[in-house]
């Protein structure tokens, strides 16, 4: 199963605006993730709401953009987040030279990552912060071994970031490139699941491609070009309710995380070079002109629990 979420332009963000762009089911216990229309709720003969998969570990994902020098990013967050259990060293080493900051929350998060998502109220700011939260919520069912991708940027038009190559900095330009993250779900035990985490940038025009195919045929198959940085992988463990949260390290300037979780006009580009029209001659949503972080929050939310089916005897 596969999720791809395409992102709004440009939004008018002030502090406590939150986008989130999957799922969040913390705050809306045993409703729908999504309002259906009125249409639809009043039509007698509609179909049935769809039943996870046996066995299907079920993730709910929130995606924030927040104000970059708010401070809630910094200390006010990441003390109360564990950055050393869930990776080994050496991978967060790498994760961190590259621009990839990442940590795992239990069940009860950090008042600052509640602000964001939305879980509670900031009467600092009130009414204009509550007001202008927006938050939409969807769940994603994987079955062990299969996996999901999530967006985590705008279109960008054109953007070039430096990626080591042979222990030196190379730099690689993309048109056209959206980040993302390849995330595939393995059944550990009941109540545990390990996900592993892939970025890649789909880049280029969108057009007819050779693919290898499920039966390792070759085909045809509309889309983009595809750049995996499996350098960049790495795998979390979590247990019902925990959260991974993934955004930019900031001490990692025009690094590879830093495009994916800030933009263009973190690797030191003007913001009239990063709303150039793409190749197609349609507008991409242009960057904000104020400084924006992103943070992508994954919950193992629930996993249905494999009991052996035992025949009874007569």
């Amino acid at each position: 199963m596969r999720l791809s979420l395409e992102l709004p332009g440009q939004s008018q963000l002030r502090i406590g605006a939150v986008l989130a762009f999957v799922a969040w089911g913390l705050s809306l216990p045993g409703c729908s993730p999504f309002d259906k229309p009125q249409s639809l709720t009043q039509t007698a003969n509609k179909l049935p709401a769809l039943q996870p998969p046996p066995g299907s570990m079920q993730l709910d994902m929130a995606y924030i953009e927040w104000p970059a020098d708010d401070p809630q990013l910094g200390e006010q967050l990441w003390r109360y987040v564990d950055q050393v259990g869930p990776v080994d060293a050496e991978t967060r080493t790498r994760l961190r030279q590259n621009g990839f900051r990442v940590g795992v929350v239990g069940t009860n998060p950090p008042l600052a990552l509640q602000r964001m998502l939305g879980l509670t109220s900031d009467f600092a700011r009130e009414p204009d912060a509550e007001q202008t939260k927006q938050l939409s919520a969807r769940r994603v069912f994987l079955v062990s071994g299969n996996d999901t991708e999530v967006q985590v940027s705008t279109l960008y038009p054109e953007c070039t970031v430096s990626l080591p190559a042979d222990g030196r900095p190379e730099p690689r330009r993309f048109e056209n490139a959206i980040c993302k993250y390849r995330i595939r779900a393995f059944r550990v035990q009941d109540g545990w699941a390990r996900l592993e985490f892939t970025p890649l940038i789909n880049h280029g025009d969108d057009q007819l491609r050779h693919t290898v195919g499920e039966q390792m045929h070759w085909q045809y198959q509309s889309g983009q070009l595809t750049e995996w940085f499996r350098a960049q992988r790495f795998t979390i463990e979590l247990k019902t309710g925990d959260m991974a949260i993934l955004t930019a390290e900031d001490e990692a300037p025009a690094t590879l995380g830093q495009l994916f979780f800030r933009g263009p006009a973190a690797l030191g580009r003007s913001h009239e070079q990063d709303t150039v029209t793409p190749l197609d001659d349609q507008p991409a949503p242009p960057e904000p002109e104020y400084p924006i972080q992103r943070l992508l929050v994954i919950r193992l939310a629930g996993m249905d629990c494999l009991e052996p089916v035992v025949a009874r005897g007569r």
